[in-house]
């Protein structure tokens, strides 16, 4: 069989432990060595979720080179591949990486395509996303602004790139610091998409999560913790209770069970977070970091403020040697040891 065609044979039997194991080793570097860069692209596409993350990045990283030699950046199939391996780039955890890929993919198809093509919407949309991981809001919150009234105007107030896009900008006001602004957003993608759909779809319950989470930041507990209880049970059977959607949800309900007067449960359920973030990430990822941090803060609101600068300071070393001195985590966390040792108001 040509190997130019066994990209089109039975689903099945693509599926088989050789056949696999060929075109993970082998089957894209023949294509590209006979010129087919158009099956050497779907296959690597095909393969992408079949591995690991970082797999995936590294196999589009070796291949891309090779495919801009044969079709160069701009051509379709180059701006594809570009795409593709930025985006993996990204899965594999290096937003500022895929942050840096995505903007010159978007200038580049800004020029092929033109702004009002949905191909150069959905790259920008992706941008944005990894900007806002990237820790580069503003610039994220400028993207999102500007996307928003072309996609709208293009496509309709109710596709789901619409959607996404809404999305994002609600997520880029609240890490803005526009807290108001976010749950506002929030808000209306969730009366919006419950017009339109089930109320309990996983998309929406996503988004449920954090309009609780930007209630909450917004110094609203009591309705945050409604909402949290309302989706937390069909988001732990959808997506099972170690999922990190859940985890961010039970953590914002611990805050919220704190902030309407009850520390001690609070700082119950985020030491029960603590060992489910262990458990799923390891004792260093920084989500059981500020876990750790969030614990801390509600053992010194339930009484003991001695033991949790104990807490906080050990927090403060781990991340400090985890994260760096200059990370945002650390220096939030540094901040709130500085507050329970009464150097800052």
């Amino acid at each position: 069989m040509a190997l130019s065609r066994l990209f089109s044979i039975e689903k099945e039997w693509w599926e088989s432990e050789p056949v696999a194991a060929y075109a993970q080793r082998a089957l894209p570097a023949h294509l590209l060595a006979i010129g087919n860069v158009y099956e050497a692209v779907r296959v690597l596409s095909f393969l992408s979720d079949r591995l690991r993350p970082a797999e995936t990045r590294d196999r589009w990283l070796r291949y891309l080179p090779q495919i801009l030699e044969w079709v160069g950046p701009t051509h379709p199939i180059g701006l594809e591949a570009r795409e593709h391996a930025a985006m993996w780039r990204g899965n594999a955890g290096d937003a500022p990486g895929a942050a840096d890929d995505l903007s010159l993919l978007f200038a580049d198809e800004l020029t092929v395509y033109g702004e009002r093509d949905r191909r150069t919407l959905t790259t920008g949309v992706y941008l944005a996303r990894y900007l806002n991981r990237a820790q580069r809001f503003r610039e994220g919150l400028e993207l999102v602004e500007w996307l928003l009234p072309i996609v709208s105007d293009l496509l309709g107030d109710e596709d789901p790139l619409t959607y996404e896009v809404r999305k994002e900008r609600a997520s880029l006001y609240g890490v803005n610091g526009q807290t108001a602004q976010a749950r506002a957003e929030y808000e209306a993608l969730v009366d919006d998409l419950i017009r339109v759909g089930d109320p309990l779809r996983p998309d929406l319950l996503h988004i449920r999560i954090n309009l609780g989470m930007w209630r909450q930041h917004d110094g609203d507990p009591h309705p945050a913790k409604t909402e949290l209880e309302q989706v937390l049970p069909t988001a732990e059977a959808l997506w099972g209770p170690l999922d990190p959607r859940v985890s961010i949800a039970r953590g914002v309900l611990a805050d919220c069970v704190g902030d309407l007067g009850d520390a001690e449960a609070a700082e119950g359920m985020w030491r029960e977070l603590i060992a489910s973030r262990t458990q799923v990430s390891g004792p260093e990822h920084p989500n059981t970091l500020a876990a750790r941090a969030r614990q801390a803060y509600w053992f010194g609101q339930a009484g003991d403020q001695e033991g949790a600068k104990v807490l906080m300071a050990q927090v403060l070393s781990d991340q400090e040697r985890v994260l760096g001195l200059d990370h945002v985590n650390t220096q939030f966390v540094r901040d709130a040891l500085a507050q329970l040792q009464g150097d800052r108001p």
